[in-house]
Parts: structure tokens; sequence; C-alpha cells
């Protein structure tokens, strides 16, 4: 609790329980107590009596008793002084009352030690008419104690009349003021019908101050001062009043302010205590803690300190070796206060006092400036900003993330309650990561060892880092041959493809597609990492159609699976791998005759046949001969005609040898066949025959003579020239135009 305010001066002592002493009149129908309040003391009496008339055997009784009460001050160590109430206690009154008030006060800072009164005999009973009171100042003892100054001279006053006309009178007293403890607190009435038979009057002694802790812990009390006190006010109890959490007597303002004691850690404890001593003497403030909560207060657990008379202020108790005497679990105890004047007059306070227990505690909040993961090997740069948010130091501070590639630093290992150290690590990518294709999401844990043990806190356990993976899957293709032409169909060409994974996550059912592969690409790998590459192969057989096309042009693509998924990506198509295609356009013609020997006048049948030997088609295909006299061709199919690869076109004509090729004696003549390539270029070829032709006989004898006269010899060697002529068929075949 926080101090209280220190009073300018000390308050009233407070008063014990009254006891009534001796009665002025007679006792009969009691009252209540009328009495001062408990701090306070008795200054005045006002009284008025009944009406004094002949015959009346109540007049003159008392009809009305008020008190006036004061308020006791310590205002230095040599001032006691006494503020007297500015009104009076009042109490009902009786009927026919004389209307004179009867004032005794007492003089300036007095207050009332005995009080007295006259009494008359009425119907046989002696009834109150007066009330005296003697005052006499207060003072403090050797002791510190208030005490009654019995050697300054009383000074009695008297309030009534005492006038009663029809019964002789007498006195009751003085009461109280047996020793100089006592002074006069109020009265007890005594009612009758007329008025107040008698006055019980009521003696105090100052009160005692006792401790309120749990019974187990002695008892103590303290004659209270007025003077001599802890905190704001004087707090008095009529006896001791054991309590579990010290707090009978109800006072929170008792100024004793302690600081946190953590068990097994605090080392001291200062305690600050606001007192007051106004005593003339010097006072003795003591407390104790029982720190180890026996239920004894030990020599080890009590500090004392002086408190110089006149002092009012705070003055602080520092409790030692704490920490040896309390416990990490902390609990609850009790603490005394004592501040007396010579041992016997002064206040105690008990309190109970919080042991808190060790309660070690860490938070710890990660991190991450990465926003994104995208790649196998990025490294991750995690912090960790660790806080003491316990009441004990922590050591050896340690940082547990299984992610991390090496253990978390941290600045400090060391932590006060409230201090933070900031740790650092980094995690690096995997590819399994990656290909899970959802969020790096990791947690870390802080731990340390509290104070006087070797067992670490139980971890403490971060928030979430939420880091999101990006996945790109992605594959490229790359195609080639060692073929550098294709010349012919069937001609097999080899391809080798090259899959590439340029993705970051793997990828599965690595796939080939080409449509020109005999059979599908077969690869090494189907499952490839990310940078990975595998080897496919395939071949491709070459058509006619690719020849006739000038080249032979070709592409592939690649597609596989990405990680949880079982939708193939989107196919990645390769280069085109273009391989021409070496075209031989050629054509032959055969022509040949049915005889290779005719006689002048016999026909000739010619065949024709025109073959297409190269390695593409040829359109446009005729053949010719222009031989004078020769029938038309009689073709297979009407020319011109379209010859694959292979294909022939066959034709045939007649000739009908002439004079004139018998004279010639042979028919020469060439026949020609020509088309066109794919390319619109013209090729062709030609082939001769000749055929002997014996001319008749007239004609051979008819020739001129112009030799000798052996003349049928030579015309007999020409005859057999020509009849060997018959047998030899000369054909020269002329090469492709």
């Amino acid at each position: 609790m926080a101090g209280a305010a220190l009073p300018a001066a000390a308050e009233s002592p407070e008063f014990g329980p009254s006891v009534q002493d001796g009665t002025i009149g007679s006792n009969k129908d009691a009252g209540s107590l009328n009495e001062c309040p408990a701090d306070q003391a008795l200054v005045g009496v006002r009284v008025e009596d009944r009406t004094n008339a002949p015959g009346d055997v109540a007049g003159g009784i008392i009809n009305d008793f008020d008190l006036l009460c004061g308020t006791i001050e310590v205002n230095s160590p040599s001032a006691i002084t006494v503020a007297q109430s500015p009104s009076y206690l009042d109490f009902p009154s009786y009927v026919n009352g004389d209307g004179v008030f009867h004032v005794a006060t007492c003089p300036a800072n007095m207050v009332v030690t005995q009080m007295g009164g006259h009494f008359f005999q009425g119907q046989g009973f002696p009834w109150a008419s007066t009330i005296q009171i003697s005052c006499q100042p207060l003072r403090f003892d050797a002791q510190g104690r208030i005490r009654v100054d019995t050697t300054a001279t009383p000074v009695a006053l008297l309030a009534g009349d005492n006038e009663n006309l029809n019964a002789p009178a007498g006195f009751n007293g003085p009461f109280c003021g047996a020793d100089d403890t006592q002074i006069v607190r109020g009265y007890r009435p005594q009612f009758g019908g007329e008025g107040y038979d008698g006055i019980n009057v009521s003696c105090a002694s100052l009160a005692s101050d006792f401790g309120d802790a749990p019974a187990q812990y002695p008892a103590a009390g303290f004659e209270i001062n007025g003077a001599t006190f802890v905190g704001e006010s004087v707090d008095a109890e009529p006896a001791e009043q054991p309590s579990a959490d010290a707090s009978a007597d109800g006072v929170s303002d008792d100024g004793v302010t302690f600081p946190t004691i953590i068990g097994g850690v605090t080392p001291s404890a200062p305690v600050n205590v606001e007192v007051t001593n106004f005593a003339p003497v010097p006072a003795t403030l003591t407390g104790w803690i029982d720190f180890d909560q026996d239920g004894v207060f030990e020599a080890g657990e009590q500090v004392t300190a002086p408190v110089a008379a006149g002092f009012t202020g705070p003055v602080v108790l520092t409790f030692g070796d704490v920490a040896a005497r309390t416990t990490a679990a902390g609990g609850t105890t009790t603490a005394r206060f004592t501040l007396v004047v010579n041992g016997v007059a002064g206040e105690v306070e008990d309190h109970q006092v919080i042991i808190t227990p060790q309660a070690p505690a860490l938070t710890i909040v990660k991190a991450s400036t990465t926003t994104a993961a995208s790649a196998a090997g990025q490294e991750i740069d995690y912090t960790f900003a660790v806080t003491n948010t316990g009441n004990v130091t922590i050591s050896n501070i340690e940082i547990t993330d299984a992610q991390l590639d090496a253990p978390a630093v941290c600045d400090d290992v060391v932590l006060d309650p409230g201090a933070a150290t900031d740790c650092t690590g980094l995690h690096t990518v995997t590819q399994a990561e990656i290909d899970g294709g959802d969020v790096i999401e990791n947690i870390a844990t802080a731990t340390g060892t509290p104070p006087g043990s070797t067992t670490p806190i139980p971890p403490t356990t971060s928030n979430p880092v939420i880091i999101p993976t990006v996945q790109t899957p992605a594959l490229t293709i790359v195609k080639a041959s060692t073929t550098t032409a294709a010349s012919a169909a069937g001609q097999q060409i080899d391809y080798t493809l090259s899959a590439t994974n340029t993705g970051n996550v793997t990828i599965s059912n690595v796939a080939v597609s080409d449509a020109q592969l005999d059979t599908p690409a077969v690869c090494d790998e189907v499952v490839l990492a990310p940078g990975a590459v595998t080897e496919c192969t395939g071949v491709h057989t070459v058509t006619q159609a690719e020849i006739e096309g000038g080249e032979i042009v070709n592409t592939a693509t690649v597609t596989g699976t990405p990680p949880g998924s079982t939708t193939p990506i989107p196919p990645a198509t390769s280069n085109p791998v273009i391989i021409p295609t070496a075209q031989t356009p050629a054509l032959t013609i055969d022509k040949s005759a049915s005889s290779s020997s005719v006689q002048q006048g016999a026909t000739i049948t010619y065949l024709f046949v025109a073959r297409n030997t190269g390695n593409v088609t040829v359109s446009n295909v005729t053949i010719t001969d222009p031989l004078p006299g020769l029938s038309a061709l009689d073709c297979s199919t009407p020319a011109p005609v379209t010859l694959a690869v292979g294909e022939t076109l066959t034709c045939t004509a007649n000739y009908v040898t002439t004079a004139a090729d018998g004279r010639a004696g042979s028919v020469l003549n060439t026949a020609t066949v020509s088309g066109d390539d794919p390319s619109g270029q013209p090729v062709g070829a030609s082939d001769r025959v000749d055929v002997t032709v014996i001319p008749q006989a007239a004609e051979a004898a008819g020739l001129a003579n112009t030799g000798s006269e052996s003349t049928l010899p030579f015309a007999a060697f020409g005859v057999l020239l020509l009849l060997v002529g018959t047998l030899i068929v000369v054909r020269r075949r002329v090469a492709a135009i």
C-alpha cells in the first residue's frame, strides 16, 4: 500500500471501555451510556434542573445533562493540548425544566478527571441535583505515556442549583481519578418519573493497541499514547484479535509499503514505514517478517531503527538475506511493526505479506522479411524476439527451431525481468517444401533456466510464420538428329530429344510426344527434379511424301505432372528439326523393235517402255518418236501421265519400211520420254534402235555398174553383207536428257 499522509500533530489517544465507579443519587431504571467517543475526553458539562416549586417533592432534580467533549492533541514532545468541541452532546430532557442551563467547562487543555454531585431526598430516595467536575491537564511521563498531571492543582467546577426546599441534601463522590491513568468519559442515567434519579459516573483509561496476526504468532500490545504510532492515525484494539490475514483491525491506512518480494530471488527487502513520535523521548521502530513462514518471528527476521522525539516521516527498514529465507514457491506470511517508547507505549501493526512465487516466463515472437519461397536452396532469414515476461532473471536463453540450418544466435542469453533479446537464424528451402506447394509454416520455442535451478522452464512457443511457396512447373525440350538428309522413302531417321526441368518443382510422368515417330519415344528418366535432364530417343521412317516435299520438318512436345496434381502441365514444344530430302528425279526409256532386220516393205512394231527410276514422282510424262511415217503411239495409259517412283508407261507404234530404208540399209531413230519433277523442272531420257532393212532384189540389180568386169563377185559379196546385217540389231541408247 502507498504511504499514508503524515499528520501535522498526533491524534487523540483512544480510551478503553468505561466502567461505572459510583452513583450520584440513586440507581433505579438504568438508561444507555451517555459518553464521549472513544477518541475524545470529557471537558465540560451542562445541566438543567426541574423547577423548584413549593410543595414539589422533585423540585431541583436534574432534568437534562449534556456533555462537552474534546480531542487530545500532541503538537510537540512538550505540548499536549485539548481541542474542545464547538457543541455539546445533547441528550433527552424531562419536562418541567426551570430553563436555566448550568455550565461547567474545564480550563483550556484540561480534561475532567473526577466527577461527583449533590443529591436530595425525594420520596425516600436520593435524587441527583448538581454535577461537580474536577479538571486537570495531561502530561507525558518518563516512559512516554500520557498521564493525568497529578502535580497540577485540580480545578473544581459545579453545575446545578442544589436548591430543593423539601428534603435534606448530601454529596456523592468524587468518582474516578483512582490513579493518574483515569479520566471521566461520561455517565449512565438512572431514570425516574420526574428526572434523573441517579448518575452512574463512567471512568476510562487509555486504550491499548494489540496485534491481529494469526494465532500462531505471539501476542503483542502497547498502551496508546496518541503520540507514537505508525501510519496516519492511531487504531486501537481492545484485545488481541488474531486473523488469518492480519486484518482484524480493519485499518488500511497504516503507512507500511512493502516492495515486491520474490521467493528465493529477492536479496533484500526495504520496507517503507511512515511513523510519528511526538513523545518527549525516542521511540524504537521494530519490524519482523516471517520469511520462512514457520509462524515464528525469529531474530534473523527482525530489523530495528530509532525514531527521535518529535520525528514524523518515513523510516526504511531493510531486511536482508531474504532469498535464503524464502522459497521459489512463495506464499503468504506475516509481518509485524511496533513503534514503542521505552517498551510500554506506542502502536503495533500486523500485516499479511505476499511472498511472490517465482514465475519465470518467456515470450517469443518469430518473424521473417521473406514473403515467398520460390526455389530449393533459397535462404530464409528468421528473427526471434524473446522477452522475459516473468519476475525472475532467466539465463541460458535458447531457441529451438527444427527448420534452422544451424542453432539460432542471440544477442543476450541472460534476461532480467522485462528485458528482451533478438535472435537470428537461417533456413534453406528444400525441394520437398517447394514440391509441397502449400506454405512453409514454422514455429520456434524459447526456454531458459530460472535462478537456483539447473532445469529449464517449459518451452514457450512462438507464433507461426507462414511463407507461401511459389510453384512454377516448366519443361523445355530440344530435338536433334544426326541425319543430314533423307534420300529415300523407308530411310530411318534417329532423333534425340533432351527434356529439361526448367521449373522449380519436381515433375513426374515426363512424356515426349512426336507424331512422326514410328513408336513413342523412350526416355531415360520420367521423373525430373528442377534442373535435371532426361534423354529420349525415337525413330522416324521417311515417307515418299516427305521425299517429294523437299524437307522433313519435325517438332516434339514434352509434358509431365507437377506435385500434388493429376493434370499435366501444358506441353512445351521443341525446336523444329529440318532434314532436307535429296530429290533425284530420273526417267528411263527402253525402245525396242519387233525384229532387228526386215525386208524392205515389212512392218516394224516398236515397243516403248518409260520408267520412273528416280526417287520422286514425275508428272506430265510423255513419249515421243519423230520417225516419219510412224503410227501414233498406243500407250497403256493415255499420255501425259504421272509416274510414281518405279512406275512405267508402255506404248507401241508401227512403221512400214520404205525403199529409202532399203537403200539406206536400216531404219535408225530415237524415242524420247519427258516429264516434270515435283518442282516443275523437266526430266527426260531417250533411246535409239537401229533395224536393218534388206532392199528388194530388183532394186539391188538395178544398181549401176561402175566397177570392173568382175561385177558378180562384188555383187555377191554385197548381198552377203546385207544378209549378215539382218542378223545384227544395232541399238544405241542416248543418255537421259
